[in-house]
């Protein structure tokens, strides 16, 4: 039987609040998920061969110095500590922004497509719920510095549904037979940067099978779109948002099985603010102990 204190917690779990230690587990995760992102790019920075955004105002090739690239680094890592420990959140926030931004920059500015965005931005409206609170806009810092994130990840998926639909309309699942052509170019890929026909292969073979069931092809894709269309739902409810969530986190995992694509820069975030899951199988696991020692 589940006793009283189990359901209390769990229906705590998907009230429209949130809690001191799901906040601090959701700090966690972004260490986790995100935090090694920005020091993984910080350090194997290269000149910027092809400056845009910040990089076309600022001159970012200082970050090329070794001293300043490992200097950065550094006060990076201790502003990521005071972040975990709730220090001086609006300045850390707000320069945790600034970095990720510069660093995210470089990235691009040196060809690659990183489109880590989204990671920048969760610093930013966690600073602005931050700044709200300091000159009393809105006390609820509680809520706010999660819901601000949550509306920048609906948002985005928002954005991927209009894309999709004012560039090709319907057709974008209605022709679904021709996403062979994209799988194809995806497993291709990997014979480039790997060398071997293994992932050609398993391409070939996912074409195959996409081509021999269009019909649930295009079911899939349909679905796709219609969760994308109506990602605003996951800021209505706290518990309509978590089953939305993992509705939205198979869509990336059937992207990343069938045609070798996955988006961490949103899935990530999406993971670590809806679904949260060092607070929940903290929740499970305490819920077990405690279970077993009645």
């Amino acid at each position: 039987m589940i006793s009283n204190s189990t359901k209390q917690k769990w229906n705590s779990f998907f009230t429209n609040s949130y809690t001191d230690k799901e906040w601090m587990f959701m700090k966690i995760s972004i260490l986790v998920f995100i935090g090694p992102s920005i020091f993984w790019n910080l350090l194997r920075v290269n000149p910027q061969a092809y400056p845009i955004g910040l990089c076309k105002w600022l001159d970012c090739s200082f970050l090329n110095n070794d001293t300043i690239k490992f200097g950065l680094a550094g006060l990076i890592a201790v502003l990521l500590i005071f972040y975990l420990f709730e220090k001086g959140m609006l300045w850390v926030t707000l320069l945790l922004f600034l970095f990720s931004l510069l660093i995210f920059t470089i990235e691009e500015s040196n060809g690659v497509k990183g489109r880590r965005g989204l990671f920048t931005l969760i610093f930013l409206a966690q600073f602005l719920a931050y700044l709200f609170h300091q000159i009393k806009l809105d006390l609820n810092i509680n809520k706010n510095r999660v819901q601000f994130c949550c509306q920048l990840i609906a948002a985005v998926y928002t954005l991927a549904a209009l894309s999709k639909l004012s560039n090709s309309g319907l057709q974008w699942f209605v022709e679904s037979p021709r996403i062979i052509l994209q799988i194809t170019k995806s497993y291709y890929f990997t014979y480039i940067n790997t060398g071997t026909m293994d992932g050609a292969a398993d391409g070939v073979k996912m074409a195959d099978w996409i081509g021999r069931h269009n019909v649930l092809t295009l079911l899939l894709l349909g679905g796709s779109l219609l969760l994308e269309i109506f990602s605003f739902v996951l800021i209505l409810n706290k518990k309509i948002a978590f089953i939305y969530a993992v509705l939205m986190l198979g869509m990336h995992i059937g992207t990343l099985i069938t045609m070798d694509i996955f988006f961490p820069t949103v899935s990530f975030p999406l993971i670590i603010f809806f679904i949260n899951p060092f607070f929940l199988g903290y929740t499970a696991v305490t819920d077990f102990k405690s279970a077993n020692s009645i």
